[in-house]
């Protein structure tokens, strides 16, 4: 999904409230979303930083008082279709990076909560996450660079953290590569260093699939990855 401005990676937990009123025992995936949030009292512009299928926790600079009603609009690249989700503010705390508020909604049984969560490998099956970034979905051709060779590869998914790319050659651990991604639906070409944390023989066939971690993103790679995001995240949502 490229919902995003900030996305997700690699940790298994279950997130409690602060207070022990507020515990649950609904597992919650952490995050760092870019969303923005209707309440009676204007619009506000926030970080989700965990969710689950009955509540959330949000980070603004401003505060917002028990009890208040609340919208969490869907992110950008949900789709038009995707609803806001209507719930409450259960409690709010002062942070050295502003409130953090825990927000409580009724089970979201058709909704942008259950395709993030899915994206995050967070399922009834799953109990804990399994990725800290989301992972859009991706089937395009992308040209990787490692020392010597340069070679076409099918990328299968993509997130602010990495990738997951399809193709014949069984990489070394931990090998440097660099990913260059095409320009399209007027997003720019978009090159990005990485390193091999894996590579797998697919068990039927004989390609390997590749798992890159992303190096350091410069503002402006960082910028264009999240619009190839979101392209691959519209794409994704209409097939």
């Amino acid at each position: 999904m490229a919902l995003l401005n900030e996305l997700f990676y690699n940790f298994k937990d279950i997130v409690m409230g602060p207070n022990l009123d507020d515990r649950r025992l609904t597992a919650r995936a952490r995050c760092s979303i870019a969303l923005s949030c209707q309440t009676p009292d204007g619009a506000i512009v926030c970080i989700l930083k965990d969710l689950s299928v009955t509540g959330a926790r949000i980070l603004t600079d401003q505060n917002c008082r028990k009890g208040l009603p609340i919208l969490l609009v869907a992110p950008k690249g949900s789709g038009e279709q995707a609803k806001a989700v209507k719930g409450q503010v259960a409690w709010s705390r002062l942070t050295r990076d502003g409130y953090l508020i825990g927000v409580q909604f009724g089970a979201t049984q058709n909704s942008w909560v259950r395709n993030v969560l899915r994206e995050l490998g967070l399922t009834s099956a799953v109990p804990t996450q399994q990725r800290k970034f989301v992972r859009v979905p991706g089937d395009i051709v992308i040209e990787i660079c490692a020392p010597g060779f340069t070679k076409n590869a099918n990328l299968r998914d993509l997130s602010i953290g990495g990738a997951l790319i399809e193709g014949e050659d069984n990489f070394l651990t931990d090998l440097p590569l660099r990913l260059t991604f095409p320009a399209f639906s007027r997003v720019p070409k978009l090159e990005i260093s990485g390193r091999v944390r894996s590579c797998k023989k697919r068990t039927e066939g004989s390609r390997y699939q590749t798992s890159i971690k992303f190096e350091t993103l410069s503002p402006d790679q960082r910028k264009r990855l999240i619009k190839h995001l979101s392209q691959l995240m519209k794409h994704s949502l209409k097939t």
